[in-house]
């Protein structure tokens, strides 16, 4: 792959929770630490658990030391294409990285 790292720097994050940032009541190692960063970033945090509300989301990542604004978790029946065109409206060339039960092995974003 060719381009300097400004080129392939994200502009925008989308994560899923469970199993990315926390697995169960447990937080991924780094979660802390890779928040101190993605911060200097928009992000949209997601979950396919229909069970859990927003603020129970909240909750969970508030009591594992990461505070995150109400609407980075939008609802969970909301169709996850217009939460992604509205937080992260596509410019020319637009690219998506997913990030799928993964260790938060993160490049520096700063």
């Amino acid at each position: 792959m060719t381009g300097t790292s400004r080129e392939l720097s994200p502009k925008g994050l989308i994560l899923d929770m469970d199993g990315v940032l926390y697995r169960g009541d447990c937080p991924m190692p780094g979660l802390v630490e890779f928040f101190e960063i993605a911060r200097s970033r928009p992000f949209v945090l997601l979950t396919n658990n229909s069970t859990v509300s927003a603020l129970d989301c909240r909750a969970k990542l508030a009591r594992m030391g990461v505070q995150v604004p109400a609407a980075a978790i939008p609802p969970s029946p909301r169709p996850p294409g217009a939460t992604w065109q509205r937080s992260f409206p596509l410019a020319a060339g637009p690219r998506c990285w997913e990030a799928r039960r993964c260790r938060l092995r993160w490049p520096r974003l700063g």
